[in-house]
């Protein structure tokens, strides 16, 4: 480790802590969740991009190329370009119901159309959805500390999850957009003016892919075409089903600044998910002793960038995947703290304090979680199987445009998520399939029964 990388880093990231901390420490309890509902445009494209294409993102897609070809990178980017544009149409139906209602999250919407039951379950879902994406946030920061340093993977999980932890409690949704401006730029100097200029006039990169045999490379080796196709088409439904993205919403200070901060945002990720799949192809042919695939990122910052450089492009890394992880807790913490624990009330200094209790409190579970499953591309697919569980009702209650009937929603959103949880093990990449079967069906069976019983209760009553 050179001094002067040493010295970039740790003055990197005291610049992106206090520019996220000092917003959170002065914010009230609505800032907090919501920034106020005061997000301007451009302050919701740097934010929703910054999150996007956090750490976990970027090493993910590197990582799942070198390994499995390009499957996984090109249904990542499909999925969330059509996801955007999706719901950046949809941006000001979203944002009057949330009015409308005050909501925070995206399960008091369910409750909203089903009832508190279904709020709850959903909840529950988005739990064990968002407790994945945060530890794969988690487990980038380790890996870079892991690589970078030599420190051992379990003491670099504790002192990345720690640093985490003390910054998510403070920051809130107020400082991760603040400090994600921030954030944004720092990725678009090293990533673009840095790193790849680098690596174009070191290497031939036409005569490197030109070499890459076509079952390196394959969409379909990540998944089959089953992966391939149908990640692409029910891919795009989690941008939709996204809970942060349902947040800069709820926080934009006008409904139409939210539309066209998505429209924008969908063109503005396609570079983030390009270049690290064209890295992960280099690297088939360049690094061909990596053993874990998930060392390709930070193995190409070692082998082409110079001390300073190097520094730069941890340092950038490091506070993105920092910001994408407080931006995961802040979607767990008002989960639990609205959705599970049914505190509702919009409060003021104790509600507050509270809000930073459990926010550290979820952040100690995502770093148990990261224990248990350190594997990024993995933690990832599992946080969008089981948000793709929430679209079916969801659709469901806005295209009604009314309140439901409890049983259907309660009933959609506890098969799709059993059947996903079951068939992960079996399916692997493939087990969204059955869990937004299982889903769709289950709004079937809860109108069937609620007929039935209804039906009973009336020739009772004759």
């Amino acid at each position: 480790m050179a001094t002067l990388d040493i010295v970039i880093i740790l003055t990197w990231l005291t610049i992106a802590f206090l520019i996220g901390i000092i917003p959170g420490f002065k914010t009230n309890f609505e800032g907090f969740w919501l920034n106020n509902k005061k997000t301007k445009i451009s302050s919701l494209v740097f934010t929703i991009v910054a999150t996007q294409v956090g750490g976990g993102t970027i090493i993910g897609i590197a990582s799942s190329t070198y390994k499995d070809g390009l499957g996984f990178g090109v249904v990542a980017l499909l999925s969330t370009v059509v996801g955007f544009v999706l719901i950046g149409i949809n941006a000001p139906k979203i944002k009057k119901i949330a009015d409308d209602i005050n909501a925070f999250t995206l399960s008091e919407i369910i409750g909203h159309y089903y009832g508190k039951i279904a709020q709850r379950i959903c909840g529950i879902i988005i739990l064990f959805a968002y407790f994945s994406l945060l530890a794969s946030q988690i487990v980038s920061t380790t890996t870079l500390l892991n690589v970078w340093t030599g420190v051992s993977f379990d003491a670099a999980l504790w002192v990345a999850g720690v640093g985490m932890l003390i910054y998510c409690a403070f920051a809130g949704l107020k400082g991760d957009i603040s400090s994600d401006i921030f954030h944004f730029w720092g990725m678009v100097l090293f990533y673009f003016f840095i790193f790849s200029p680098k690596i174009l006039f070191t290497e031939n990169i036409s005569g490197f892919l030109s070499n890459l045999t076509w079952d390196k490379i394959s969409p379909v080796k990540f998944g089959g075409y089953t992966y391939l196709i149908a990640g692409v088409l029910f891919g795009a439904i989690i941008p939709l089903v996204s809970m942060e993205l349902w947040m800069r919403i709820f926080a934009s200070e006008k409904a139409t600044d939210a539309k066209k901060a998505y429209l924008i945002s969908a063109a503005s990720v396609v570079p983030f998910y390009v270049l690290p799949m064209i890295i992960g192809l280099i690297s088939i042919t360049t690094l061909t002793g990596v053993t874990n695939p998930d060392n390709i990122l930070i193995s190409n910052f070692l082998k082409y960038l110079p001390s300073g450089l190097l520094g730069i492009g941890i340092a950038s890394l490091f506070s993105v995947t920092i910001s994408t992880a407080n931006t995961y807790v802040v979607v767990l913490s008002a989960t639990f703290y609205r959705d599970v624990l049914m505190f509702n009330k919009v409060g003021g200094d104790k509600e507050l304090k509270v809000s930073r209790i459990v926010t550290l409190l979820i952040g100690v579970v995502g770093i148990a979680y990261s224990l248990m499953l350190p594997n990024i591309v993995q933690l990832i697919l599992n946080g969008f199987f089981g948000i793709s569980i929430i679209f079916p009702p969801l659709v469901y209650g806005f295209v009604s445009k009314k309140k439901l009937n409890a049983l259907s929603g309660i009933i959609s959103l506890t098969l799709g998520f059993i059947l996903t949880a079951a068939f992960i093990p079996i399916l692997s990449n493939q087990a969204f399939v059955p869990g937004l079967l299982g889903s769709i069906f289950g709004l079937f069976i809860g109108n069937l029964v609620n007929k039935l019983v209804n039906k009973r209760c009336l020739n009772t009553l004759s």
